[in-house]
């Protein structure tokens, strides 16, 4: 798994490649918990297109990200689940507590309160 991170604005997209699973979930947690560390008052984007499946310790990173986001005071988004990835997310729940967005546009320009 590559991870790359993109500034824009108010915002900072991470944005995984591959597999998360429990061979890179530690370097995944770490780099997402890293971003979110330093978006105090911004939106972090986590783009999902490239992720081709998330394990549960992957999906547990996101809830962990979620909570330390609402310690830094940023909003975590994540955009552009495959169909696997957002079955698992649906499955999960992890898709009621974390908003998703079928892109990253759209997660950028959304309205969420």
């Amino acid at each position: 798994m590559h991870i790359s991170i993109e500034n824009r604005d108010d915002s900072i997209i991470v944005k995984p490649n591959g597999r998360i699973d429990r061979h890179c979930v530690q370097e995944f947690e770490a780099q997402l918990f890293s971003t979110i560390s330093s978006a105090s008052d911004r939106i972090v984007i986590l783009d999902m297109a490239a992720v081709d499946f998330i394990s549960n310790g992957g999906l547990r990173a996101v809830l962990s990200g979620m909570k330390k986001c609402r310690e830094v005071r940023c909003k975590l988004r994540v955009a552009a689940l495959n169909s696997v990835v957002e079955e698992l997310f649906q499955i999960s729940r992890v898709d009621t507590v974390v908003d998703c967005f079928e892109a990253v546009d759209v997660a950028l320009t959304a309205t969420v309160h």
